[in-house]
């Protein structure tokens, strides 16, 4: 605070801004807006006039919008948008530290005859159950996301040429998929297709994405 207050009073009389967290005294966190005035050269005030503001709701809106713009809003996972992006900077990586960059492509299968015969709230169970599966079936720094409908996708970083570990993760993931889903106080079975793709220097993300969803059929 006082660096801050330090730095409004040498900035003439353009306002200062910055946020931080503040301990409030039911002892929850606030996010609170600091705003500094340089007003020493007006005689009536001739200081820093300091204004605090709790900005906790708006932060919280503009980190809810910003997940929503890259997350599945189902699922919790990544979204095509985020996934892409992802794959193009892990190829990126790849090239600098000699390894390479996998993608896993997943369709549900039998998701159209559950969601036809049980209904859409099943469906959506089946997807939100496959999500967590999915995601337990990963290693730490693995990406899952959801690409639309039944369709999932899984990066994984830091491969050797042969691809070993993305097999190893694909058959975790096939295995966890062969258990049944409990569906409205009901088993339901719906395995996963999954095409793997081994991504090389020249790739974007968008085409090891194809290369893996065509690996799958």
């Amino acid at each position: 605070m006082l660096g801050f207050l330090a730095e409004a009073a040498r900035s003439g009389v353009k306002p200062s801004a910055i946020n931080w967290r503040m301990l409030h005294a039911s002892g929850t966190w606030a996010r609170v807006e600091n705003v500094a005035v340089n007003l020493l050269s007006d005689p009536t005030f001739a200081g820093v006039v300091l204004t605090t503001r709790d900005v906790t709701h708006r932060v919280a809106l503009e980190e809810q919008l910003v997940h929503r713009a890259f997350h599945d809003e189902l699922t919790g996972l990544a979204n095509r948008a985020l996934f892409t992006n992802r794959v193009e900077q892990a190829i990126l990586r790849a090239s600098r530290d000699a390894t390479r960059t996998a993608v896993l492509f997943l369709d549900l299968d039998d998701f159209k005859e559950i969601n036809d015969s049980l209904g859409h709230a099943a469906g959506d169970a089946l997807l939100v159950q496959g999500a967590e599966r999915l995601r337990m079936c990963l290693r730490a720094g693995d990406t899952a996301a959801r690409l639309g409908g039944d369709e999932f996708a899984v990066l994984i970083e830091g491969c050797r040429p042969d691809g070993d570990e993305a097999m190893r993760v694909a058959e975790r993931v096939s295995n966890a998929f062969g258990r049944p889903f409990t569906l409205e106080d009901r088993e339901a079975f719906s395995t996963a297709s999954i095409g793997v793709a081994i991504g090389s220097p020249t790739e974007t993300g968008e085409e090891l994405l194809r290369n893996a969803d065509l690996a799958m059929y």
